[in-house]
């Protein structure tokens, strides 16, 4: 794994961890947090091909279940209003 990609990846396990310490505050039920299955949910505006492989990472290194929403910045507004 190059350096410019594990820097990437620890960022991302930051801020999972960061959010998931924020959602504690907001309750267990929140669905921004988790859906149904327990995985935790990332809205993305960014290319699946982008992102994916460290989203699997992120799975693999924490055994963290990781569900992604793809949009554009409208369409997931919208649906994180709605959620």
């Amino acid at each position: 794994m190059g350096l410019n990609r594990s820097r990437t990846l620890r960022s991302l396990a930051l801020a999972v961890a960061a959010a998931m310490s924020l959602a504690a505050c907001g309750g267990a039920e929140d669905p921004a947090v988790e859906d149904a299955s327990g995985a935790l949910v990332i809205y993305s505006g960014r290319n699946e091909n982008l992102i994916a492989g460290y989203l699997e990472e992120f799975t693999a290194l924490t055994g963290i279940a990781v569900e992604v929403r793809y949009g554009d910045t409208a369409e997931l507004a919208i649906q994180i209003l709605e959620e």
